[in-house]
């Protein structure tokens, strides 16, 4: 009687995660294809918005300085090799551990996983610098200006602050010569994951995306749905 019993208590608990993963799916599923401003119209006239991804992380590349927005008195452009007018900054928001402690796919545990995913880990602010835009996985769109400096205002939001109200440099943590990481707030989970980010920020800002996404795969989906712009890089 008490092995059937365990028996019963394992069968029942498989099936509420197996029940569990299946709701997750279909909101996942739900997710992607039910559009967030889905009448989101781009600015012939406006700013370039690029997003891109490795395959994984979803990230905002945008201009280090325009017009609408400088970014050079927030973080430390002196410790990027790549300078002048043609600079690019490329905003990612993830889990600590793996930014920092994972340099290729091959080296994730599925301890560190599992904890990423369903226990809420500190976040960091990646950046990295280009002189030329990325040729593969990158999508573009234009928005006005509002919009731009929306998205820059939610960007520095994801910053953590130091008591002089500067965010906080992680010295020696980046891939490259031009790339850093900062301390961020929030925490990283399978809820909230650097996708999550990504999609937040553009229905923030009124730009189409879908309604909920934890991967990049979704957001790119609803992206490629917006109107093309001819002639990037046009500045206001």
């Amino acid at each position: 009687m008490v092995f059937i019993s365990i028996l019963y208590w394992i069968a029942s608990l498989l099936l509420i995660l197996l029940s569990l993963l299946l709701a997750y799916g279909l909101v996942l599923l739900l997710g992607t294809f039910i559009p967030t401003n889905p009448g989101f119209q781009p600015e012939e006239n406006g700013i370039d918005l690029y997003i891109h991804t490795n395959g994984m992380h979803a990230t905002f590349i945008i201009q280090a300085k325009n017009k609408a927005f400088d970014w050079s008195p927030i973080i430390l452009p002196e410790l990027f090799e790549a300078k002048g007018p043609d600079t690019y900054l490329g905003f990612g928001w993830g889990d600590k551990s793996i930014y920092l402690d994972i340099a290729e796919w091959n080296e994730l545990t599925v301890g560190l996983a599992f904890r990423t995913l369903f226990l809420p880990t500190p976040a960091v602010m990646h950046i990295d610098a280009y002189t030329e835009l990325p040729t593969t996985n990158i999508l573009h769109t234009r928005v006005s200006k509002d919009k731009y400096v929306n998205l820059c205002g939610f960007i520095h939001q994801s910053f953590a602050l130091d008591e002089a109200k500067q965010v906080k440099l992680i010295s020696d943590r980046g891939y490259t010569s031009n790339d850093q990481f900062y301390e961020a707030v929030g925490k990283y989970h399978a809820f909230n994951t650097c996708n999550t980010w990504a999609q937040r920020a553009l229905k923030q800002i009124g730009v189409r995306t879908a309604s909920w996404t934890n991967i990049d795969r979704s957001i790119f989906y609803q992206f490629k749905k917006i109107k093309p712009v001819s002639n990037p890089e046009v500045m206001i």
